[in-house]
Formats: structure tokens, C-alpha cells, sequence
């Protein structure tokens, strides 16, 4: 009878299979085993299956059973030590269970959400616990506390407690080491904690060769079948990676923190540069990216912990990917903050532990809040301390330290040549002041700025190594992706377009200097690179020429990047991009008939544009555009001649990937010489200027000739997009979903104006 009910659970798991259910196959597995314990056909199976899903632990557990009924069996023996050489799994790795879909184990869950006793789970974790040789505890707290009451027998079971600092925790019965006083005899260690982000760190920072467990180990032990409460569904994702824990080194002459707001999926090449420069230095300097650490902690506390959403404090529910550009507003107004509370004040605690010299941040607009909220805590603890600015923040002049009040200087634009001198004279105690591409509050009033030097040739300044981190394999998104910034030139060689503030001289690498961090960035696992910067193709020939170099290297990656529309973007040269390994680009064309063209002072007509996306799309290479409405002497006819034209040309325009109204942003022509442009303002410009740093709210402006206000911009955007949608155009997901956004907002100011609000003149 016993064989006969084996026999059907084989077909259970056969009949999962087929159907790519492997979680549920495992399950019936366990299943089977509670009613026949040892039963060397369903043990086989098992190790076999989990195998095969790299479930290494259970597969251990599986083959060391058959071991110990069979111990001079080679098959087992082998099957038995490659799952041991296999690195543990702490908890489970996501199992799928059907086309994009996937469990994961969840301790916290498993405890919290439990059907039965918590004590039972706690002594069945004991009793599992006794029976692993060699056994280490790394751990303490609470987690420890209650094991070890439910289970005091472990005491006796157990080699050493091992902790980070012997300092941090009370004795428990148990001999305390640090991972360096390691006794050989230790061959197990139990990670302890509720949450994953810590049972991850502590298990990257164990040795090799052990054999590695959590509580984990209840979904594969004898209650595996009464907790498929703790089974939830979730997202395939990267984990387990060696995230950088927030550690502050002693005596550090310079910390440079980034702060959480950065798209993720790129590195912070721009702190890479600044590293770079530093290291040039005899300057004790170390590089602290809070937002990596703070990212991969948010999701594995939402993967793996919660199994759902973040909710903060408030009832608001945090999206499943903050860190977005979708979402900068979430980072600009502090929502977002509040989800990463615990690693700001962290990193405070531990900058303040450390007291370096001299505090860097690199500022942007998203974490521009929490930049400002780590110096101004630090500073109050430290009195002495440099607080040092730079960054896409930091580029204009006009701002100075009025966009980072709390710093003590600001590095303005490259600081390649400025940012190592000034911090070598920082660190012995000077106060410079007057210094060329930097501001200061030590500076003369009303003292005239004066840009520092720039390297022309960038041949001359190291590429980023990004050697704060173990691996550059940790700079990716939670479900894999990883977007590899790289620079081959700087400024733009155009530097005319009106609504621009980005108007900075122009110098490209040679295609030798930059195929060599190319290739190196590809040997250790980069695959993906996006062009960061603004006139790629500034000389066409010069981008050829690092095709070339990329061809004879044999590189193999793929790349992506933003172009100018350029007259010498023709077939042959979109095909030699194409084999060169470029597969998506996006063109800042901006306008789409030619007078709008010459009123942005694009430099190009339209039978250029056609020309440009033409050869692209027919090279084989993905084609976005980007697309700025309501610049100042547009018309309405041009509005709906550029809808006709998009429409004309969309099967070789992929997506439009942005689609925005005008801004007055600082650093551009509009905002230097306003009345050159009829632009007009609802209040002294001057206040305006002082009150809002980066750009002018749409409602406080217009311009004239023909007269244009932010109602009829919005009306010449909805008219755009219904009639871009009309003749089927694609949009791309960020266009998508800020095109939602505006016309909800729209709709919502519409539903609250009064009636004779609304007959109001929009002139003034």
C-alpha cells in the first residue's frame, strides 16, 4: 500500500511538471515525505528537482538523508558534494510556479502570519538547529533572545555566538567572537533576524566553505507543510547581492556621500570622476552611496519581509519603484524620505561616529531634502566639519550656494582640476576664498564669479573605478536590469537651443581612451551602456571613429544614447552605429515643423529630421524622439502642422519619449534675456528669480506675439496628444504616464474653479 500511494505522489509531481508548477512539485514532495519518512524515491526526486532550481540547501538536506541510508553510494556522494560547494541560500531564492509568476519564503511572515504557536516554530527550529554539525550563531537581539528561551538546550548544541562587535550585545551562555577569531571547528552558521537585509550582510561577509542557513530551514523541515501561509507571491528579482553596509572609516580627511534619489540602474559616474580626482590627492577619501545601500534595502523589505507595498505612516502607499524619474516629485516634497528613515539616521549616527574633515555631497533635485537634512544634523554634532557641494545641482553660477545653503562651499560644473586642491587646503585647516569654479561662504561680498579650469582634453582625466563597492554587480535594479552610464564627450557643441540651460563647451575622449573603459567596464559585467550626455554625435566622424575602435576590439555590448539631429546623420552612418552595437536612440528634435525649429535656434530643418529618423529606423535601431511645446512665437498652425508631421513620419519614430511644455529654466536663453523673447511676468522678475532657483512655474508667465499663457499651452498639449493618439503614434511608458498626470491635474484645477472664475480673460 505504501508503494502504491509513492507511486501517485511521483505522478503528482509529474503532472506538476509538466504544467511548470516546480514550487508545487516540491510541495507535494514534502507532503509525501510526512507520510513516508526516508523513502528513498521521493528524497531522490527531490534533491533532484531542487537542483535543478538551484534550491541548494534543500537539495543538501535531501542527498545528506540518502547519504546516511546509503553511504558508499557514488552517485549520492557527488550529488551530495556539489551541493555543498554550491553557495547557501538564506531563506529561498523565488521559485516560479507559472509563466511570470513566482513564491518566496518569507521568515517574517512565517512568524508573524503564523496558523499555529509561535513556540512551534521556535522548537522545531531548535530541534533542526541540534542537528547541524558545527554550529555558529551570527546574530543577537531579539530574534537570539527567543530562540534561545524556546530552546535552551542550543546552548549546549552550539560552538560560538559570533557578532560584529563584541561591544553591541550582552552575553548570552555563549562564547562571543568576531568573524576573524573563526574556530575551525565551526562548519554551520545559523543567520539570525526576522529581517533579510541584515541576514544578507551578515552571510557576504562569512567565509566560504560553510554551510550557510536561516530560519529558512522550517520551509524544507518537518512543518513544511503547515506553513505555505509563509509561500507568497512576489517578482523574480536579483537577490541575494553584497550590498555595502553604511560604514564610515576613522579619520577620513574627505566622505563623499550620495544620497537616495538617483536612478538606480546607473552608476554615480559623476562622484566616479570626483573619486578620481581625489585619489590623484595624498588625501584619506572614501565614497559612501547611501542610495545604493538604501535601495536594495527598501526592496528586499518589500520582497522578502512585508511581500507587499511599503506603507508609510500616514496610510500612503509607496510605489513599487520610487526611485523612478516618474516619481521625483515623491523625493522633492520628502515622501519618499520617510520610507528610508531608519538609513538616514544611520548614516548621521556613523558620519558623526567618524567625524571626517570634510563632508561632499553630490546634490540633485531628488535628494536635494536629504543632502540637506544629513548636514545640517552633522554639522550641529560637529561644528568643525567642511560641508562640501557639487553636482547636476551645482552647474549654474546664477545658484551658487542658494540651491545647498548648508554647504559650505560649491563646486560649480566639472570640478575635475578644483575639487583636489581645495580639499587638500581644507584638510590642514585653511579657509579659501574667491576660488575660481567654486563659491564659498568665506567669499568677498558681492565678489564676481569666475569658472574654474577645465580639462580640455579628457584623455587626461581617470574614468571611474567605482572601487567603493565589492562588485559592480550590485549597481542594478532589484529585478536584474542594469543600465551602465558612460561618457565619451562633454558639453554641447551646439549650445544655441533656446529653452537649454545646458550650454557648456564642448570636448569628446579619443575613440582609443574610451574603448579602453568601455572594455574595461565590459570585463567586469557591463553589458548595457547608456551615452551620458547631451551631443553625443557634437563631430559625427569622431563617434565613428569609436565605432570603429569598438568593431576592432571585438567589444561586445550594446548601447543607447541621446543624439542631435546633424546633417551628417545619414544611412552609412546609422549602419556602422548599428554594427557598433548601438540599439535604441533618442533624439532631442524638440519641435516638428520648421518654423518652431528656428525659433528653438535648432539649427536644422525638417527635411533633416526625416533624414535623420529615416536612416536610424531603417539601420535597425530603436528611435525616440522628445518634443517641447509652447516656446514663445509658436503658433497654432505650427502646433498642427508638427502633429501632422509625427504622424507622417511615426513608422520610423518608435516612441515619443517625451513630450513636455515649455519651462523657463535657469542657465537658459529664456531665462537670461526674457524681454529678447516678448516673455513677460506676473510678478517683478527679480522676485521670481529669488524665489524659484531652478525654473518659473508655468502660471507666472507669458509671452506675446502671439500671446501664450500656461492655458494655452496646456491646450495646445492636450490637442498634441489627442491627435498624436488619434493617428496612432506610440508613446513611451515616462511620456505615457507624465501625459496622465497633466491632464489629470488639469482636470482636477478645472473641477474647482468657480463659474465666474472660469469666464475670467486668461490676459492679464
Amino acid at each position: 500500500m505504501a508503494g502504491f500511494l509513492v507511486r501517485d505522489i511521483l505522478d503528482e509531481v509529474d503532472v506538476c511538471m509538466a504544467s511548470s508548477k516546480e514550487a508545487l512539485a516540491i510541495d507535494v514532495l514534502y507532503r509525501g515525505l510526512w507520510d513516508h519518512p526516508g523513502d528513498e524515491a521521493l528524497l531522490r526526486r527531490l534533491g533532484g528537482l531542487c537542483v535543478r532550481l538551484e534550491r541548494w540547501q534543500e537539495a543538501h538536506n535531501a542527498f545528506g538523508e540518502l547519504s546516511r541510508m546509503r553511504p558508499n553510494d557514488p552517485e549520492i556522494a557527488v550529488a551530495l558534494a556539489t551541493a555543498a560547494e554550491k553557495p547557501a541560500e538564506i531563506a529561498s531564492s523565488p521559485i516560479r510556479i507559472g509563466r511570470g509568476k513566482y513564491l518566496q519564503f518569507s521568515v517574517t511572515r512565517c512568524f508573524e502570519d503564523a496558523d499555529l504557536p509561535r513556540s512551534v516554530l521556535w522548537e522545531v527550529l531548535g530541534d533542526m538547529l541540534c542537528d547541524e554539525d558545527g554550529l555558529a550563531i551570527y546574530g543577537h537581539g531579539p530574534f537570539l533572545d527567543e530562540l534561545l528561551a524556546h530552546n535552551p538546550m542550543l546552548l549546549d548544541a552550539t560552538l560560538v555566538q559570533i557578532v560584529d562587535d563584541p561591544a553591541e550585545d550582552g552575553p548570552r551562555g555563549l562564547p562571543v567572537v568576531t568573524l576573524d577569531q573563526l574556530p575551525p571547528s565551526v562548519r554551520t552558521v545559523f543567520l539570525c533576524g526576522f529581517g533579510m537585509a541584515e541576514r544578507m550582510a551578515r552571510f557576504y561577509r562569512l567565509p566560504t566553505g560553510l554551510r550557510i542557513v536561516d530560519a529558512g530551514l522550517l520551509a524544507s523541515g518537518p512543518l513544511a507543510a503547515k506553513l505555505a501561509y509563509a509561500w507568497k507571491p512576489t517578482e523574480r528579482h536579483a537577490y541575494p547581492l553584497d550590498i555595502p553596509d553604511v560604514v564610515v572609516q576613522p579619520d577620513l580627511d574627505v566622505l563623499i556621500v550620495d544620497c537616495p534619489g538617483r536612478v538606480l540602474a546607473m552608476l554615480p559616474n559623476g562622484i566616479g570622476y570626483v573619486a578620481a580626482a581625489l585619489a590623484r590627492t595624498a588625501l584619506r577619501v572614501q565614497v559612501l552611496d547611501l542610495d545604493l545601500t538604501s535601495y536594495h534595502r527598501y526592496h528586499i523589505r518589500r520582497l522578502f519581509d512585508l511581500c507587499g507595498p511599503i506603507i508609510l505612516p500616514d496610510g500612503t502607499e509607496m510605489p513599487r519603484e520610487p526611485w523612478m524619474p516618474e516619481y521625483a516629485e515623491w523625493w522633492g516634497n520628502g515622501t519618499a524620505t520617510t520610507a528610508l528613515e531608519d538609513d538616514i539616521q544611520q548614516a548621521i549616527a556613523r558620519i558623526i561616529a567618524a567625524r571626517p574633515k570634510i563632508l561632499g555631497f553630490s546634490v540633485n533635485s531628488s535628494n536635494r531634502d536629504i543632502a540637506g537634512r544629513i548636514a545640517e544634523t552633522v554639522r550641529q554634532a560637529c561644528p568643525d566639519i567642511v560641508i562640501l557641494a557639487g553636482g547636476y545641482s551645482c552647474q549654474d553660477e546664477t545658484l551658487g550656494r542658494l540651491n545647498f545653503p548648508e554647504a559650505d562651499y560649491v563646486c560649480i560644473g566639472e570640478a575635475d582640476l578644483t575639487v583636489g586642491p581645495l580639499c587638500e587646503a581644507l584638510a590642514t585647516g585653511q579657509r579659501p576664498i574667491d576660488q575660481p569654479g567654486v563659491m564659498s561662504r568665506f567669499d568677498t561680498p558681492g565678489r564676481r564669479f569666475v569658472p574654474g579650469p577645465r580639462q580640455n582634453n579628457l584623455d587626461l582625466i581617470d574614468f571611474p573605478r567605482y572601487d567603493w563597492v565589492p562588485s559592480l554587480d550590485v549597481y542594478r535594479n532589484y529585478n536584474g536590469y542594469q543600465l551602465t552610464p558612460i561618457i565619451a564627450s562633454r558639453g554641447c557643441r551646439w549650445s544655441r537651443c533656446t529653452f537649454c540651460a545646458e550650454r557648456f563647451y564642448w570636448r569628446i575622449r579619443s575613440a582609443a581612451n574610451f574603448c579602453d573603459e568601455l572594455e574595461w567596464l565590459s570585463d567586469h559585467g557591463c553589458k548595457l551602456f547608456m551615452f551620458n550626455e547631451s551631443d553625443l554625435n557634437g563631430q559625427p566622424d569622431r563617434l565613428v571613429e569609436i565605432c570603429d575602435e569598438i568593431i576592432r576590439r571585438g567589444i561586445k555590448v550594446a548601447l543607447t544614447g541621446q543624439l542631435r539631429i546633424h546633417v551628417k546623420g545619414d544611412r552609412p552612418f546609422f549602419d556602422k552605429l548599428a554594427q557598433a552595437g548601438f540599439v535604441a536612440l533618442r533624439f532631442g528634435v524638440d519641435a516638428f515643423n520648421d518654423n518652431t525649429l528656428r525659433l528653438q535656434a535648432k539649427g536644422y530643418t525638417m527635411k533633416i529630421v526625416e533624414q535623420n529618423l529615416r536612416a536610424c529606423h531603417e539601420a535597425g535601431i530603436s528611435t525616440a524622439v522628445n518634443w517641447v511645446i509652447g516656446v514663445p512665437g509658436e503658433t497654432d498652425a505650427d502646433v498642427e502642422e508638427s502633429i501632422a508631421n509625427v504622424i507622417r513620419l511615426k513608422d520610423h519614430i518608435d516612441k515619443v519619449e517625451n513630450i513636455n511644455q515649455l519651462r523657463i529654466k535657469v542657465g537658459s536663453i529664456y531665462w537670461v534675456s526674457p524681454e529678447k523673447y516678448n516673455i513677460r511676468f506676473r510678478r517683478p522678475q527679480q522676485e521670481l528669480f529669488e524665489q524659484y532657483l531652478i525654473n518659473i512655474p508655468s502660471e507666472e508667465w507669458w509671452s506675446e506675439q502671439p500671446y501664450i499663457d500656461q492655458h494655452v499651452r496646456l491646450e495646445r498639449y492636450e490637442r498634441t496628444i489627442v491627435g498624436l493618439r488619434d493617428g496612432d503614434v506610440h508613446f513611451g511608458d515616462f511620456a505615457a504616464l507624465m501625459i496622465e498626470r497633466a491632464l489629470h491635474a488639469h482636470e482636477a484645477e478645472a473641477d474647482e474653479q468657480t463659474p465666474d472664475r472660469m469666464l475670467m480673460p486668461a490676459h492679464p
